[in-house]
């Protein structure tokens, strides 16, 4: 397969997954929580203050979140869902927040 042919396939899957808008993905569906809490704010929280390293419990977190809906478009009749990563990047962001604030309050000098 030659790079144009490589290029225009991406170029195809990019479309049809970043610009299909599912119906039925609303900001309150009953899988936002589970985005929020177990694919943004827990692995954010963990690796945040494991490695105390804002920044990389962020990116575990959006990167863990990115990687399920890209999976979710490959599986058939499961649509790349926008709502969904942006609640899971959110999760990560306070799971981060979180993080540092739990690493600064039990690591005070005395």
């Amino acid at each position: 397969m030659s790079l144009a042919q490589r290029f225009t396939k991406f170029r195809a899957w990019f479309w049809k997954t970043f610009h299909t808008v599912d119906p039925t993905d609303t900001w309150t569906g009953p899988d936002k929580v589970a985005h929020f809490v177990l694919f943004g704010c827990f692995p954010a929280y963990v690796i945040g203050y494991q490695t105390q390293s804002i920044w990389f419990g962020f990116a575990i977190g959006a990167a863990f979140g990115l990687f399920k809906e890209l999976m979710d478009d490959r599986i058939k009749h499961k649509v790349f869902g926008r709502k969904d990563l942006i609640v899971t990047w959110a999760g990560a962001a306070v799971g981060t927040g979180m993080a540092h604030l739990h690493w600064l309050l039990w690591n005070i000098p005395t």
